[in-house]
């Protein structure tokens, strides 16, 4: 704990411990202040007091209230007054951030400045003046994993849970906003038996939620991340929704928190029940939980695009693919041809000199666009193709790579008579009601009315796992799972693959996802990799490639004399070289003894970025 110098500390008055809501250090969570005598009687835990905090004055939450004595060589500051005598945290809330700040290596203040709603002087008198005990008669199961084949078997298991959930709140995470109100109409519930929650609610509706939760006045609520956070009061079920996906992680922002560590935290504190749900567990949903794995009966064609090379078939239709497409589309049924690549080529360059154009902010190749545009989705930069290479002045390019829109060009040239349309990110607003043939990204995937599609396809299955990632062989896996269990029960299946002997394609040939995980697991254990090791990225940030270089070489030195009990790597640029106009080097620990490493490195400054269970190494 730090105590403020200031004024003599006399030991019988009560001490607060604070958490204010400006960023502390990651090594600081709570500060102690003297509480002023007229103040004794009417401090509470979860309140909102003003503080001197660096030559100004600013809020903070009480989080403890003591009269524990001070070093002798320390002296206190008073807290100034109470914001307002009303409890705006929960005991459980404070300490969950207490919790995830020591997990993360972020300072309690980042969580209660992230949590705070704004609230209005009007609607002070709405909050509780004190919370009621609650008393808890049962016992949670310890959390446990619903491994689900179709979203039909999902929503009929959700719905026995919130009926045998009793009274109490319950708090259902799904992944993205769009997927609140379409897992609300799935489980027929109107706006007035549900409260959603997240990120990009208006001021009045987030405070609304926030208020229900703490007052007890709504039980269910169905929200994305943010959700995790809201001052429960009777909390008694958590669900997980799709828990493979990487939108349960916060990884562009401080703190970098998951999901499944805030519930269990949050479960833990409240004793509640805590359910983990998809139909693709994580690597380490399944290590821990070892689910019963789904029967399923999918019937899934093999188009083995070596042999198509083979017989001189250059296109990225196979003949299984192009006669499959005819056939379906003669039985007026539509088709959906699935490639996580937008654009029209991957990268382009020049075929004089072989320079290739590049974002001139993160360094990626531009992606060529239909209508001749280059394009960095990353950074969201547009330029035109020029006529001419701005190096060597020549006038031949090459278009390297495939993406949805050179897909959409060749169909267009084979089908002349069918409607075609490409739905991905960057085509958002296009209205794919008429078209018989969508050729889309994972963007697609809900945004399509499945029963009208006689035929889905991956166009390269390969192209997935085809990256450096060590989560690469498990995001395709599920990428691929989430496109067939949203394909209609009759639609046909085809995979072309230059890979039809690997374990993730055997797996879903065969109905088998064992096959998959076990090959899995085996590879990371080879090559220590989670869930086997915990892993934490380091980062440092610059304006300027050297200077962030000679600082990385600095950290990697400073790390290596600490004897960390982890394996280290030296540090390495990533990927794209840039983000946010800034470069950016990693340093990467791979440790068993997470508590440790993480307590080694609670000095390092606040400008280094820590990312515990990092979702990507090369980024």
């Amino acid at each position: 704990m730090i105590y403020i110098l200031w004024i003599p500390c006399y030991i019988t008055l009560m001490i607060a411990d604070i958490i204010p809501t400006k960023k502390l250090p990651r090594s600081l969570s709570a500060l102690s202040y003297l509480v002023p005598e007229n103040l004794s009687g009417q401090i509470k835990v979860g309140q909102l007091v003003t503080i001197p905090l660096r030559g100004s004055f600013t809020t903070g939450v009480v989080a403890n209230l003591h009269s524990k004595r001070p070093p002798r060589h320390f002296t206190l500051k008073y807290l100034t007054s109470l914001a307002s005598d009303k409890i705006v945290f929960t005991n459980q809330q404070i300490q969950l951030f207490s919790l995830l700040s020591k997990y993360y290596l972020s300072s309690a203040s980042l969580f209660v400045h992230y949590s705070l709603p704004k609230i209005l002087p009007s609607e002070w008198p709405l909050l509780p003046d004190q919370l009621a005990s609650r008393r808890v008669s049962f016992r949670p199961r310890p959390p446990h994993y619903f491994w689900w084949a179709t979203e039909t078997d999902k929503y009929h298991h959700y719905q026995k849970l919130l009926l045998a959930s009793g009274p109490g709140q319950v708090l259902i995470v799904v992944p993205k906003i769009t997927d609140i109100s379409a897992l609300a109409a799935k489980l027929d519930l109107s706006s007035q038996k549900y409260l959603p929650v997240h990120s990009d609610l208006p001021r009045a509706a987030y405070f609304h939620a926030w208020l229900s939760a703490l007052n007890n006045q709504k039980q269910i609520f169905i929200g994305t991340r943010s959700a995790c956070f809201l001052p429960f009061s009777h909390l008694r079920l958590v669900i997980v929704d799709n828990e493979h996906s990487p939108d349960h992680k916060q990884y562009d922002l401080t703190p970098r928190y998951e999901v499944s560590q805030v519930c269990e935290n949050n479960c833990r504190l409240h004793r509640a029940e805590l359910i983990f749900s998809s139909p693709t567990p994580s690597l380490a949903g399944y290590y821990r939980f070892h689910p019963k794995s789904p029967k399923t009966n999918r019937h899934i064609e093999l188009a083995d695009l070596r042999y198509e090379l083979e017989n001189k078939n250059y296109t990225f239709l196979s003949d299984l693919l192009t006669n499959s497409i005819a056939k379906v589309l003669s039985d007026q049924k539509n088709v959906f041809l699935f490639l996580n690549k937008k654009g029209a080529a991957r990268s382009n360059r020049c075929a004089d000199c072989g320079h290739t154009f590049l974002c001139p902010t993160c360094s990626l190749p531009l992606v060529k666009q239909s209508d001749n545009r280059l394009a960095c989705y990353y950074c969201q930069h547009f330029e035109d193709l020029p006529p001419f290479c701005p190096v060597c002045g020549g006038p031949n390019f090459q278009s390297l790579g495939l993406g949805t829109q050179k897909i959409a060009t060749y169909l267009r040239r084979l089908y002349p008579s069918h409607s075609i349309a490409v739905l991905d990110s960057s085509t958002s607003n296009q209205n794919i009601s008429e078209s018989q043939i969508v050729v889309g990204t994972e963007f697609a995937l809900d945004k399509i009315d499945w029963p009208k599609f006689g035929l889905v396809s991956l166009v390269n299955a390969d192209e997935l796992w085809y990256h450096s990632e060590f989560l690469s062989n498990e995001r395709a896996y599920q990428t691929i799972i989430s496109l067939l269990t949203r394909a209609p029960k009759n639609a046909k299946l085809i995979i072309q693959t230059f890979s039809p002997e690997s374990a993730l394609i055997r797996s879903l040939i065969t109905n088998n996802p064992r096959e998959f995980y076990q090959s899995e697991l085996l590879f990371r254990e080879k090559f220590r990799y989670p869930p086997f090791v915990s892993l934490v990225k380091i980062s440092i940030q610059n304006h300027h490639s050297n200077t962030c270089q000679s600082q990385a070489k600095k950290l990697y030195q400073k790390l290596v004399s600490l004897h960390l009990p982890a394996e280290l790597s030296e540090p390495f640029p990533i990927a794209r070289q840039k983000i946010r106009g800034r470069f950016k080097y990693n340093l990467i620990l791979k440790t068993k003894d997470l508590p440790s490493t993480l307590s080694a490195l609670e000095n390092l400054p606040s400008d280094i970025l820590i990312d515990v269970n990092p979702q990507t190494l090369l980024d």
